[in-house]
């Protein structure tokens, strides 16, 4: 078999399905999935280090308006990103089967298209690991802006998205360091 780049993105871009699959609302849908869109602009600008073009978050329970508690791996197949990816346990064992799956030449395209597209695989392992980026949380403030805490790499932002600007991300703050 050959290694296929676009067939290996999809396969590790999806979400597993869920048994528990919540049915989310939209809103929430549409800010991650506004996160996904903008995130590597944003992160390539806060600092030296520039992303890959997949970035893998650590799926950590997420907080919408203070009074629900969502695990965005129960999204399943509903929410489509392309460049951040929730830390899964079924990530490495795609990797995995793909690999069991092609000849040593094909094997080794495979580990060198994941090291050059995917924030920390490592190599040695032939794993991919979470990087230190996770949601904390996702408000809806009135009718018209999403306000959205994420950590980067030891420091706390808020974005605010803007859903009458086709969920554009229109700000981005600082807030604290770890």
């Amino acid at each position: 078999m050959l290694f296929d780049s676009l067939t290996a993105e999809e396969v590790l871009t999806a979400l597993p399905a869920s048994r528990n699959q919540m049915e989310a609302d939209v809103n929430i849908i549409r800010a991650v999935e506004a996160i996904d869109k903008k995130y590597r602009q944003i992160a390539d600008t806060l600092y030296r280090y520039k992303s890959l073009g997949h970035t893998i978050l650590q799926a950590v329970i997420i907080g919408v308006n203070d009074s629900i508690a969502i695990d965005p791996l129960t999204f399943g197949d509903r929410i489509k990103t392309k460049n951040i990816i929730f830390n899964n346990k079924e990530i490495n064992d795609k990797v995995d089967s793909m690999a069991r799956r092609l000849k040593k030449t094909e094997r080794n395209k495979l580990f060198n298209w994941l090291k050059a597209n995917f924030d920390n695989f490592n190599f040695k392992e032939r794993k991919l690991y979470a990087q230190p980026v996770r949601i904390k949380y996702i408000k809806f403030s009135g009718a018209n802006l999403v306000n959205v805490g994420i950590d980067i790499y030891g420091e706390h932002f808020l974005w605010t998205i803007d859903k009458t600007q086709n969920w554009d991300v229109v700000k981005v703050e600082a807030l604290w360091k770890y």
